[in-house]
């Protein structure tokens, strides 16, 4: 009987729209009534296309079916009310970069010395170069190879970790940069990203869990 019942209350669940910049919310809420991740569909009539956000269960009790406008509306306010003042922001951004100022102080004396480190190892390839030239054993030369092999790899990370040294800075300032906008003005940065930035952006803001309750 209580299946019967279920088969006869049951809505009927919405083709889902698949135009994820139409609509920005789609996959990021839950909602809380059946766990599911909310989806979203169009309905045309009266002359016009209307969409919602729908939860698309259709046995769910607590059954989310929201105009996008009302929803999105809802989100941005929510996210409105999260974001933190910027005083708090350029407090933790000022620790931040003190730390920053404080690493590289320490590793300044690194950078003559890797680039002593790399004269050297150019020196000795340059020596096994002219060497393999002027020689025709060619046991020794496959040796010989195998050596220059080596220094290159040495050498080739030497530079890496020079480079990555000197992006640092830049990158830690970009990184800061997107990170005041995420929690100083998240509609803001909702509103200007695209699709997939807004989900990594989610991501890092709530965990990937944002539930919704339908409200009476």
């Amino acid at each position: 009987m209580e299946k019967e019942t279920r088969k006869k209350t049951r809505v009927g669940s919405p083709n889902l729209d698949k135009n994820l910049e139409l609509h920005p919310l789609k996959g990021m809420i839950t909602c809380e009534g059946c766990r599911r991740k909310v989806g979203c569909y169009a309905s045309r009539g009266n002359g016009g296309v209307y969409y919602y956000y729908t939860c698309g269960n259709g046995y769910c009790e607590g059954r989310i079916n929201i105009r996008k406008e009302v929803m999105e509306s809802e989100f941005e306010q929510f996210i409105d009310k999260m974001k933190l003042p910027k005083e708090v922001f350029d407090t933790f951004k000022s620790y931040i970069l003190k730390e920053r100022a404080e690493k590289e102080e320490r590793n300044t004396n690194n950078i003559p010395q890797m680039q002593g480190q790399l004269l050297s190892i150019q020196n000795k390839m340059d020596k096994i170069e002219h060497k393999i030239l002027s020689i025709s054993n060619e046991s020794l030369i496959k040796k010989l190879e195998m050596e220059r092999a080596t220094l290159e790899t040495l050498k080739g990370d030497l530079e890496e970790k020079m480079n990555h040294k000197r992006n640092d800075k830049e990158n830690l300032e970009s990184i800061l940069s997107q990170t005041e906008y995420l929690f100083t003005d998240p509609v803001g940065m909702r509103k200007k990203s695209n699709y997939e930035i807004r989900q990594s952006l989610f991501m890092v803001r709530f965990g990937g869990i944002l539930y919704y309750k339908k409200k009476q």
